[in-house]
């Protein structure tokens, strides 16, 4: 083996690690294939946290003890809740993208947002005591799943269709692949093992 043979092993070797160490670190490995997407567990984790502080704030409102959410039973049914929504999510998107360009799904979902919220002040404030996220993570994790589900029922109704039954169906017939060892997908719900 030469020195320059010698030396790019060594530079492939070193990038590999700091390439894994880099995709582990920002948590872009998949946590469920979803009819061949990927839910990264980036997303999973954000959307749990917003799962978390909506339900302390929930359990808070309603004059119970916060606390209990962090319970290791609470803490996995709202993960298994979490991750279900993600999949239900992407079935929907799947199929309303097979029926509408990305602009026309884009354009309708804004503009369904405008009319609904305003990205001021007063609604960041609200935003972030009940959700803790800012305007533009409440409308990637909230409000675009809200709208594109409403776009497909819309569009749904209007070819004469029941969105509930295509969805109960849909998930049943969903290729979804869990890589926590903790759930499984068994006839188109999420189970905790």
């Amino acid at each position: 083996m030469t020195f320059r043979t010698a030396l790019i092993s060594l530079l492939l070797i070193v990038l590999t690690v700091i390439g894994i160490y880099f995709f582990i670190f920002n948590k872009l490995y998949p946590i469920a294939f979803v009819n061949f997407n990927v839910i990264a567990a980036d997303v999973m984790e954000r959307n749990l946290l917003t799962a978390n502080n909506l339900a302390q704030k929930y359990l808070l409102i309603q004059g119970e003890d916060a606390q209990k959410i962090k319970n290791p039973e609470s803490q996995k049914e709202i993960r298994r809740a979490t991750i279900e929504k993600l999949i239900v999510d992407s079935i929907i998107y799947r199929e309303l993208a097979s029926r509408l360009s990305k602009k026309e799904i884009t354009d309708i979902a804004n503009d369904k947002i405008g009319k609904l919220i305003k990205d001021d002040e007063k609604t960041n404030a609200g935003i972030k005591i009940l959700y803790g996220l800012g305007f533009s993570e409440f409308k990637e994790q909230i409000l675009l799943p809200q709208a594109y589900k409403e776009i497909f029922q819309e569009k749904m109704n209007l070819d004469n269709q029941k969105f509930d039954q295509w969805l109960i169906n849909s998930k049943k017939n969903a290729q979804v692949i869990i890589l926590d060892k903790n759930f499984k997908w068994i006839n188109g719900q999420l189970e905790i093992l």
